[in-house]
């Protein structure tokens, strides 16, 4: 009796964190050039502020219903997931999302919840983008 008591208090406290953590990544999120890292080799040097201008009005809802508006060139729109501390953005069969695993865009909530992180935007070219908190 003792031990299932245990279990089931664990199991509360588990699914408790699970829930809060959701609800911390709801909010707008904003690209953070400052510790993004995007391939702009490709780019010629002309080009290069005007891209990066681009990135920097890149912006993430994440809303409270399990959705989320993506917003740069392209609007992307969808439904979003945790698992742990991995956010799983799905559009379902988007041509824009060809590159990153299946039809889904993998963020990393970081430990301080304040920025998340993916490399999965365009694999090939190695780069690495973070989002910070907006609002």
């Amino acid at each position: 009796m003792r031990s299932l008591c245990a279990i089931s208090a664990f199991l509360l406290l588990l699914t408790g964190c699970g829930e809060g953590f959701e609800k911390k990544v709801v909010g707008k999120w904003r690209i953070d050039m400052s510790r993004s890292k995007p391939d702009f080799s490709n780019l010629p040097p002309d080009q290069r502020p005007v891209v990066e201008k681009t990135f920097e009005d890149v912006t993430l809802e994440l809303k409270a219903d399990k959705t989320f508006v993506f917003k740069m060139a392209m609007p992307l729109s969808g439904t979003w997931s945790m698992s742990g501390s991995t956010l799983a953005l799905k559009t379902g069969n988007s041509p824009d999302l060809a590159n990153t695993s299946g039809d889904s865009l993998h963020f990393q909530v970081n430990s301080d919840d304040q920025t998340l992180t993916t490399t999965e935007l365009d694999p090939q070219a190695k780069e690495t983008i973070v989002l910070a908190r907006a609002d």
